[in-house]
């Protein structure tokens, strides 16, 4: 069973679309600093290419048409600009593979025998492997999207759209669920957006909460991407 999760960066302006440029300044810092480990694809992920798969109902229900996101190879960060010409749904994507010279996220470890361990005892141990997946991503949507992630088990009385669906204005205030305890996490201004970063972590990696908020952004990344973009974030996540 896989599960991987996500640290985004949402813009203070939900409306926020950056020029290509900002997106290989942003990628191309990640590069350098090495948030990525070892670069191995850089690609273009297109939904408004993407090609219609058929799902097959089970009795009683009907088949469900669903359009799978097409995918652009590219050769490097600095092709993304002509690769984006005419896309307005998309995500520019740095594939890497682990160890990190200096991981995007802080305090990354996971769970073994049902207890939290960073992550450099669980690579010693032999529980996770050395070359673990890391992946950037830079986010574009051509209306407003759901950049919140509420679990079911999470008890309140808040509502909010699936992470990565359509979403209103008044849907601002993010709301997510801490990893360990289920409980809400309530972010100002990181509820939708037209753009966000998306920094993926390894199979079952994740950050250690130290308190019921999200501030685990590696100080580094969150300096670059302000600086890149021009604008402030909110830190956000999600599972997928």
């Amino acid at each position: 069973m896989s599960m991987y999760y996500s640290m985004i960066l949402v813009p203070s302006d939900p409306f926020f679309r950056p020029e290509p440029e900002q997106m290989v300044s942003f990628l191309g810092g990640i590069l350098e600093m090495g948030a990525v480990g070892s670069a191995r694809a850089v690609r273009l992920r297109s939904y408004q290419r993407g090609r219609i798969s058929v799902i097959e109902g089970f009795p009683g229900h009907e088949r469900i048409e669903v359009k799978m996101p097409d995918f652009i190879e590219l050769d490097s960060v600095n092709e993304l600009p002509k690769g984006m010409q005419g896309l307005t749904d998309f995500d520019a994507v740095i594939h890497g593979i682990g160890p990190a010279r200096l991981l995007p996220i802080r305090n990354v470890g996971g769970y073994d025998n049902g207890r939290w361990k960073a992550l450099s005892d669980l690579l010693s141990a032999g529980v996770y492997v050395n070359e673990y997946e890391l992946t950037a991503e830079c986010c574009q949507r051509s209306k407003l999207t759901s950049t919140s992630d509420l679990h079911e088990e999470t008890q309140t009385d808040r509502a909010a759209q699936p992470f990565g669906e359509p979403c209103e204005l008044a849907d601002r205030v993010g709301l997510y669920s801490n990893p360990e305890t289920i409980e809400l996490i309530k972010v100002p201004n990181a509820g939708c957006s037209t753009f966000w970063v998306a920094l993926r972590l390894g199979n079952w990696m994740l950050p250690k909460f130290t308190s019921n908020e999200i501030n685990v952004a590696e100080p580094m990344v969150m300096r670059l991407a302000e600086t890149a973009f021009g604008i402030k974030f909110a830190e956000g996540c999600f599972w997928g």
